[in-house]
């Protein structure tokens, strides 16, 4: 306990401990500076890019019957389908698996009519037919995690009941 009292060892304590504490707060002050941005693909969708260059995307625009249900709860059961229909399904596929998803989700019955045309529609559009020849192929992927690197920011967004597949793969009958 001598040492408690000795002004020397308590200034030398008192030294590293400052330093300590210097060190301390800078590492905090550095790992409070992000290294990079990270948003989700629907967070940028609502940005507004500015002079960013920002690839090629084309977005396709389906029309629909202003009638149809909208909404989380029908999105849902729509996605849902899309994700599980084989791109190849025939009409009778495709009521049984959204009347599946109508079940669990506790969908009314205009949603799965409602569902049903969406779905078909979708199957049918030229991209998916294109989904189809290159699944063909095994070049089709479902529920794709996907990261795009801009800069110093990144868009992550869980492709969900989308089908991405290599261009190249097309090219083959």
């Amino acid at each position: 306990m001598k040492e408690l009292n000795d002004p020397k060892i308590l200034e030398a304590d008192l030294r590293k401990y400052e330093s300590w504490r210097t060190r301390w707060d800078n590492v905090r002050q550095q790992a409070a500076i992000p290294s990079f941005r990270f948003y989700t693909a629907t967070a940028q969708s609502r940005q507004q890019w500015g002079e960013a260059t920002v690839p090629d995307v084309e977005v396709l625009d389906l029309s629909r019957d202003p009638a149809r249900p909208t909404g989380a709860h029908f999105g849902a059961l729509v996605h849902a389908t899309v994700a599980a229909v084989p791109l190849d399904s025939s009409d009778d596929q495709v009521r049984q698996i959204v009347s599946l998803y109508a079940r669990v989700l506790g969908a009314g019955e205009n949603e799965v009519f409602a569902a049903i045309v969406v779905v078909r529609t979708t199957l049918d559009h030229p991209l998916l037919q294109r989904a189809l020849k290159a699944d063909a192929h095994g070049f089709c992927r479902r529920e794709t995690p996907m990261t795009l690197t801009l800069s110093d920011w990144m868009c992550d967004r869980r492709c969900t009941g989308s089908r991405f597949f290599r261009r190249k793969s097309l090219n083959r009958g």
